[in-house]
This record gives C-alpha cells, structure tokens and sequence, in this order.
C-alpha cells in the first residue's frame, strides 16, 4: 500500500515540483503552502507522512509539527529544507522529525527518506555531514 502524504511549501514551483516526484511511489492527499493550513489538513486527511518546509508564513514547519506531535498525531515527519546545518537537522529531529531532507538532494533522496521513516528509521541528508566544517564543534 502506497504511503498517504501531505505536502507543504510555501513556494508554489517547489510543491508542484515535488507533487509530481510523488506521484506513483505516494498518495498525495493534500498540498498546503503555510503552517497553519498543514495542521488543519493533516488533523483532517490524517496522512502517514507529512513532507513540510522548515520556514514557512503564519507558522514554521517546525512549530507545525511540534503541535501536531503533542496532538500525539500518528504523522511521521519529513522535513524538507535549504539549510545543510546539523543543528538545524537536530532541531528538526526533537520537534518530532523523523527525516531531513535537503531541498537540492530532495529529487535524489526524498522517496528514500520517506520508504525509511515508513519503516521507522530516521533519514537524514548525508549533506549534512558533507556541509559540517572542520571547526565546527559538533565535529568533535
């Protein structure tokens, strides 16, 4: 069975890009373009995954799904953004992400992320850890 996902982003081009690299491998049951719209349209279309921008107007992608965890929605997050930064992926990952895609890898990458956080493994963009720079203290 295909996975039902739900898909933010503020920018129209980007969502419709990213619809039609669904399209076949997902359901694509809703595209919203800010944060306020994915909460309503996932507590009412109910989707296995939600794919959401980080930044996004009226509420960040985060803050989305930080309400939609404390709902205790049984969403599984993918967050989808510019930003190669590891904190920025850490964020993600403790507002209730379980994926962190790279919008410049997400053709590559964004159904590989989405088949492991259905099989509950976290997914992360190796981007990261090709951006992370030597003097950055989360090297170690």
């Amino acid at each position: 069975m295909k996975p039902r996902v739900l898909l933010a982003d503020d920018h129209d081009l980007v969502r419709e890009a990213l619809g039609q690299l669904l399209t076949g491998a997902t359901e694509l049951v809703g595209q919203v373009s800010d944060g306020r719209q994915l909460v309503e349209s996932a507590r009412q279309l109910q989707p296995d995954i939600v794919v959401t921008d980080m930044a996004m107007p009226i509420m960040s992608g985060l803050d989305a799904i930080r309400q939609l965890t404390a709902e205790r929605s049984t969403a599984r997050f993918i967050v989808l953004t510019v930003d190669p930064d590891a904190r920025l992926a850490a964020a993600a990952m403790r507002a209730g992400a379980s994926g962190y895609v790279v919008k410049q890898a997400a053709a590559d990458e964004l159904l590989d992320a989405i088949e492991a956080v259905m099989a509950d493994r976290l997914y992360v963009s190796p981007l990261i850890i090709a951006a992370r720079q030597p003097d950055d203290p989360a090297t170690g």
